[in-house]
């Protein structure tokens, strides 16, 4: 049986998470067009043995001065570039079920992923934001509809994955059959009527990996059926032993095997060599959001708090909370953010001034994460280094070899595909 490991992913858009990050650091705000800006923040990233780079995506432009350009790039072509120059790690796109069609998204994915031998990963989207179904000359469909269809899109994307299986062991010369097995798919359903099969041929290492970001209970089935990597929200450490522990058993319930799904949740990293130094970091990290009052107000609306009847210092009940059925924040987040708020007794003003930082020394952090870890409320993370390059590189060459030394983390890369090094079925859907 392969032993238990951490994984690490390392979030690799546009300047770094905060807001103002492409105004900080090195100054330069066009180094976000620039391909190498993503290149060496791939090649630090390799250097730790990061397993992939994880590119989201919000296809809309919002001019706020104090709003970084997140996606300037199409992350499927922003992958390609980068594992065309970066070997070794692996990529993770963002592509939208809502306003993509199946055999496109499906051609395309398994375009890098073939082209890149096997690094590739799908983090498949619903999309909840009215300014990006502007774009598509579309309104937001609602949850239960945006939900449905992803989970034919997803039926459909792996029936085209699957549909051509090239004789790989027999490529070299003549071959009565050089095609292999070919099978049309013929679906008809709700949403989609595509016949396929695919122009790209499943290759000898397994499709794509699936990335979802199930928190509904719609989010959760799609995930149960699909997901490979959960991504998630870092929130309490009971609500994450609870969230992994359902997260495997709906996948088994779905006939999956065991170890086809893992949950990473996400988290931003402030790292300082004294307790005063990183005391410092934490206070320039808040002086770069909102001001506390603003932040409070808007968490109130988005968990359905009301104002008139809580005090904002009081501890939260679960009756306190009323969160929307159609939000533009997953619903996945919002449960966590209950879930801390119960599990850790917070008031209102303490949730909304709780980040999911990871703040502390080096050996603080990896005690953070190694805990975690060990106790099954994570089986990695998403590094969301706050500024890019520099806060990842710290990330890389302070936490990493000691995590590495501590046995949780490899010091190479023994496997070529990103589905071999995360250890998941060749077959994901059992």
């Amino acid at each position: 049986m392969r032993k238990r490991r951490m994984y690490l992913v390392s979030w690799l858009n546009s300047s770094g998470v905060l807001p103002n990050s492409w105004n900080e650091g090195r100054g330069n705000r066009a180094r976000i067009f620039d391909l190498e800006n993503y290149i060496r923040s791939a090649e630090i990233a390799r250097r730790g043995r990061i397993d992939a780079f994880f590119l989201a995506d919000q296809p809309q432009l919002t001019p706020n001065p104090k709003v970084r350009p997140e996606y300037p790039f199409d992350p499927i072509v922003l992958a390609a570039a980068i594992t065309g120059r970066v070997p070794d790690i692996g990529g993770i796109v963002t592509a939208s079920t809502s306003f993509s069609l199946p055999y496109t998204l499906a051609r395309q994915i398994a375009s890098v992923n073939l082209l890149s031998g096997g690094r590739i990963g799908w983090n498949a989207v619903t999309t909840a934001n009215p300014a990006v179904a502007a774009n598509y000359g579309a309104a937001i469909a609602t949850h239960d509809n945006r939900y449905e269809r992803a989970e034919e899109f997803l039926e459909v994307v792996h029936g085209l994955w699957n549909s051509w299986k090239f004789p790989w062991d027999e490529a070299i010369g003549p071959n009565p059959n050089p095609f292999g097995e070919v099978m049309p798919i013929n679906h008809e359903g709700k949403y989609f009527k595509v016949a396929g099969p695919l122009n790209v041929p499943l290759p000898p290492y397994g499709p794509p990996v699936v990335v979802q970001a199930g928190g509904s209970d719609q989010g959760k089935r799609l995930a149960s059926r699909f997901g490979e990597i959960i991504y998630a929200f870092l929130g309490s450490k009971p609500a994450g032993r609870r969230f992994v522990a359902e997260a495997r058993a709906a996948a088994r319930a779905q006939g999956r095997p065991e170890g086809s799904t893992l949950v990473l949740p996400s988290f931003v990293p402030l790292i300082g060599s004294t307790e005063a130094e990183v005391k410092r970091l934490v206070a320039e990290y808040e002086a770069g959001l909102d001001p506390a009052e603003q932040r409070i107000e808007a968490l109130s609306k988005q968990l359905g708090i009301d104002l008139e009847r809580i005090n904002v210092d009081q501890v939260l009940q679960e009756k306190d909370f009323n969160l929307p059925k159609e939000s533009a924040t997953p619903i996945g987040i919002l449960k966590s953010m209950v879930d801390v708020a119960l599990d850790e007794k917070l008031s209102l003003r303490q949730l909304a001034l709780r980040m999911r930082l990871i703040a502390g020394t080096p050996d603080q952090v990896a005690d953070r994460l190694i805990d975690w870890w060990q106790d099954e409320a994570a089986d990695g993370f998403v590094i969301n280094a706050p500024l890019l390059p520099d806060a990842l590189e710290i990330f890389v060459d302070q936490v990493v070899p000691i995590l590495q030394s501590r046995g949780v983390f490899p010091r190479s890369y023994t496997e070529s595909t990103l589905r071999e090094r995360l250890g998941l079925p060749r077959n994901p859907l059992g």
